[in-house]
């Protein structure tokens, strides 16, 4: 249940102003079973807290067609630990730390403007597509109660700065965002302006709703490339082979569309990620989601081929080539959700998949610069996982408040 404290500001002479906070959050608990994708097959298996968050809303009408609205997050309110697995988290037994934050600020004469950090998976995953702020779901998911593929075939999690303005024309709203990105994956440490390691980012993204349709479309341009030169910090050791390492996004382009038959609802995607190195990654994803009373059953299936790369100059003695991480990696999830109340739910949900080249490749360049002397043992992902299994099992209890 929202709890919703209205607070009244004193009046001034242009009149009242009023301000409304709400008081949103999520905790998830159960148990959950982890294969990896490595030559063991690691598991792992265990009850604990699977996601405990907060988020305080605060919403304000400036008038005349303007309003205001702030959103702050915090996780990690319980001891389990469960946020020390987030970015930029150290430590364990529960601390708290923030979430996405945003400011947004709407003027119904030209549109909305968004200052936010946040924790942005790729396209296809939750929270990724739509209108400004989090917790808008991705069109290609079709609301599917399944697992995404961020960090297992799609691209890496990224917790990200950016600024966004979005306009309403008609049916389609136009957004065009400038992102700044801090992100642990192996790319963007080139050229660039100074302050700026990693790879910043222009979005330009469109989303039409009419009836049972939905589409949306996004072309994103990454800047602060390596486009050719060894980076001047690195040990020369770890780039006689430079161009098989230097992983830099050049640009992604994103389709997606949803229709809803009102038994069921269908999504579909395609993405393609270009390498300043040639290489490309091509996503596609299919899902279904079908409501059935109180149940929602749903199911997604992932693909992503690896392509283009170019057949560089051994590294360390012949054993790495970014040509290894070509390939075809599959996946797909399986889930369904039951509703005990219209808060409170169960769900149970089921992964799996191969690494696509592309992840093993950002895993592989991240190991490159800080491991040297271990040989073949820090790139231990090239070619050698597309036919070894991951998997993800969870059976959770949510409430939502």
């Amino acid at each position: 249940m929202k709890k919703t404290l209205i607070a009244l500001a004193v009046l001034a002479a242009s009149g009242a102003a009023m301000s409304q906070v709400t008081v949103t959050g999520l905790l998830a608990m159960g148990y959950k079973a982890t294969k990896a994708g490595n030559n063991a097959g690691t598991e792992s298996s265990g009850l604990g807290v699977d996601t405990s968050v907060v988020y305080f809303t605060v919403k304000e009408d400036l008038g005349g067609g303007q309003k205001v609205e702030a959103l702050l997050g915090v996780g990690g309110l319980d001891r389990s630990g469960e946020s020390s697995s987030k970015y930029g988290v150290t430590g364990s037994n529960g601390p708290a730390t923030g979430r996405d934050a945003s400011l947004t600020y709407t003027n119904a004469a030209f549109g909305q403007i968004q200052l936010a950090t946040l924790e942005r998976p790729d396209f296809f995953s939750s929270y990724a597509t739509g209108a400004i702020g989090a917790g808008t779901a991705s069109v290609a998911g079709a609301g599917a109660p399944v697992i995404d593929m961020d960090n297992k075939l799609h691209e890496y999690k990224k917790v990200t700065d950016q600024i966004r303005y979005a306009v309403p024309l008609g049916p389609v709203t136009v957004a065009l965002t400038h992102t700044e990105d801090f992100t642990t994956a192996g790319m963007g440490l080139g050229v660039g302006a100074a302050g700026q390691t990693k790879q910043r980012s222009n979005i330009l993204s469109g989303l039409f709703k009419s009836g049972p349709l939905t589409l949306a479309a996004g072309y994103r341009n990454y800047d602060n490339r390596i486009e050719g030169g060894c980076v001047a910090a690195a040990p020369a050791l770890a780039f006689a082979a430079c161009p098989a390492l230097q992983l830099t996004k050049d640009s992604l382009y994103n389709l997606q569309g949803a229709f809803d038959l009102g038994m069921a609802k269908i999504g579909v995607g395609y993405q393609d990620v270009s390498a300043t190195n040639g290489m490309h990654q091509k996503d596609s994803m299919i899902s279904l989601s079908m409501p059935l009373g109180a149940l929602t059953l749903g199911a997604a299936w992932s693909r992503s081929e690896t392509a283009d790369a170019p057949n560089t100059s051994p590294f360390l003695g012949g054993l790495w080539k970014a040509k290894d991480y070509e390939g075809t990696a599959n996946g797909y999830s399986v889930g369904v959700s039951y509703a005990m109340s219209k808060r409170t739910s169960v769900l149970a949900r089921h992964a799996a998949w191969t690494t696509s080249g592309y992840v093993q490749y950002e895993q592989d360049a991240v190991n490159a610069r800080a491991t040297l002397a271990s040989g073949r043992s820090a790139f231990n992902n090239a070619g050698l996982n597309y036919n070894s299994t991951a998997s993800e099992t969870s059976l959770l209890l949510v409430h939502t408040f």
